[in-house]
C-alpha cells in the first residue's frame, strides 16, 4: 500500500510541476496587437518557464513579472522549442531576443548559455520563435495589460 501512495506522490509531482500557471490575461502591443499571455510569478513557475513544453500556440505567450525592475537573465533549461524573448521595463519593449534555439538535452546546465545580460525589466514576455519578426515588434514599442 505505501509503495502505491509513494508511486501516486511521484505522479502527482511530474504532473503539477509541468502544469501551466492558472492565469492568463490578455496584452495590447503598439495599440494595435493582442495576445493571450500566461501569468508567471512565483519563483517556482518562473523557474519552470516554458521548459519541459512541446509546443507554444501562435498568439499566446508566458509573461513573467517582478515587484521591480531588474537584471533579468533567461536561459533554456528543459525548452524543446524555440523561442522569441522581449525584456519590458515601464510598459516599453526594451530589447527582444528573436528565435533563440532549444538547447541539446545532452548539454549540461552550467554551459547552457545566459540571455538578457546587463538588460533591466520587470516584465518579460516569451513568445513563439519568429513573432516578433512576423508581427514587427520592436524596441520602444508601448506594451501593457487589457484590464
Amino acid at each position: 500500500m505505501s509503495r502505491q501512495i509513494g508511486f501516486l506522490l511521484c505522479l502527482f509531482l511530474l504532473i503539477s510541476e509541468n502544469a501551466p500557471a492558472a492565469e492568463w490575461q490578455r496584452m495590447r502591443i503598439n495599440d494595435r496587437l493582442v495576445i493571450r499571455v500566461e501569468i508567471v510569478t512565483t519563483p517556482r513557475e518562473q523557474s519552470l518557464g516554458m521548459g519541459g513544453r512541446d509546443r507554444f500556440p501562435e498568439g499566446t505567450g508566458m509573461l513573467f513579472v517582478y515587484t521591480s525592475p531588474g537584471e533579468r537573465i533567461f536561459w533554456m533549461k528543459r525548452m524543446r522549442i524555440p523561442i522569441d524573448i522581449v525584456w519590458i521595463r515601464y510598459g516599453k519593449i526594451v530589447f527582444i531576443q528573436p528565435r533563440i534555439p532549444p538547447p541539446s538535452p545532452m548539454l549540461n546546465d552550467r554551459f547552457l548559455k545566459r540571455y538578457g545580460n546587463g538588460i533591466t525589466a520587470d516584465m518579460v514576455l516569451e513568445l513563439p520563435a519568429g513573432y516578433t519578426e512576423k508581427h514587427a515588434i520592436t524596441p520602444g514599442q508601448s506594451i501593457r495589460m487589457i484590464p
